[in-house]
């Protein structure tokens, strides 16, 4: 951010205003670098889920 390059910020366990909050805690300023369009933030969740085996019953 600080040489104008563009980035991308990935995470499945915080929400974006979560790594806002966090990088603004470190003193950097991302909510200017997304509106210039050099920073994306993706977030969401990763959910697993255990599939039972199917019992063959011929």
């Amino acid at each position: 951010m600080e040489k104008g390059e563009r980035g991308l910020l990935f995470s499945l366990d915080q929400t974006s205003d979560m790594l806002i909050e966090d990088m603004q805690d470190f003193g950097w300023d991302p909510k200017e670098a997304i509106e210039a369009g050099n920073l994306s933030i993706l977030s969401g969740s990763l959910r697993i889920y255990r599939l039972r085996p199917v019992m063959n019953m011929s």
